[in-house]
């Protein structure tokens, strides 16, 4: 039986567990902090931090969703060093947010060049992974996600909003571009990574991994999308300007994507009227 961890736990690794370790043929250890209990799924009991035993038997695949770094959660990953194979893996979900402002960003810890805390903190967590656990760890740069109805992200609020006729608020002028990627082909690439069978070559050649379509869609944009599809007018707007530290464009290129895995994630026209229609009725209706 595959020994699986989960370090943090929230809607997305709530879908990542559903989808492909839900079944008794895989242990589940799962060491959170603020979880919503709602979204646990057949899970005993989820442990705190500091209670990580080093003892028990090693883990096959790893699965680490933090969003900060503290004391507790180094003294774990110090412990889990020795609960690895030779062939385990690690895999982090980070954020393009480490890319600061910019677009068509390259798998590079050179580029990395944060202009908020959010992604400071992202990138201090990579660094801190890589420097414990250096040959088994698949670093994910993952840009905008949509797609998952547990997100508090500008396209649920959006959804929701115009389809109860309420204002949107959103940061900055509408503008900002951003690389938006569904949830959906997440799990695709997640499928691909768990079938692999990792060589050092692999490891060395895509440690780090760009998660988006290499396409910017302005926040603008994006609304209007949705309003397209759903009511066909303009939403009401409400812009909150002078934000500090907001990030004005973020692209990546997903360049090895293609290289590692012959992958081209689809794009937002691709996938987002379905998930509107799904939204409404299961969400809101």
């Amino acid at each position: 039986m595959k020994r699986i961890l989960f370090l943090g736990y929230g809607a997305l690794s709530s879908q990542v567990h559903k989808k492909f370790f839900y079944e008794n043929n895989f242990h589940v250890d799962v060491f959170a902090e603020n979880y919503r209990s709602e979204i646990c799924l057949n899970i005993e009991a989820i442990h705190n931090y500091s209670s990580f035993d080093d003892k028990v038997e090693k883990y096959d695949i790893v699965l680490i969703f933090w969003r900060t770094l503290n004391v507790e959660k180094e003294n774990l990953l110090l412990k889990l060093v020795g609960n690895l194979h030779a062939s385990s893996s690690v895999i982090y979900f980070g954020s393009a947010a480490v890319y600061g402002s910019g677009i068509d960003f390259s798998e590079d810890f050179n580029a990395a060049l944060p202009i908020n805390q959010y992604g400071r903190d992202k990138l201090e967590i990579e660094k801190k992974i890589t420097e414990l656990i250096p040959s088994n760890t698949i670093l994910f740069r993952i840009t905008n996600l949509y797609g998952n109805y547990g997100f508090d992200d500008i396209t649920n609020r959006t959804i929701r909003n115009l389809y109860l006729g309420q204002e949107l608020e959103i940061y900055g002028d509408g503008n900002e571009t951003r690389d938006y990627i569904s949830v959906s082909d997440l799990m695709k690439i997640l499928a691909m990574v768990f079938s692999k069978d990792f060589s050092r070559d692999f490891y060395s050649s895509c440690r780090i991994l760009n998660i988006g379509t290499g396409i910017g869609t302005s926040t603008n944009d994006l609304i209007s999308r949705i309003s397209m599809f759903m009511v066909g007018e303009a939403p009401k707007v409400k812009y909150i300007p002078n934000v500090s530290q907001l990030i004005s464009q973020n692209t990546i290129n997903p360049q090895k994507l293609v290289k590692c895995f012959n992958f081209i994630p689809l794009e937002l026209n691709d996938c987002l009227e379905i998930y509107i229609r799904n939204f409404i009725v299961d969400v809101i209706s």
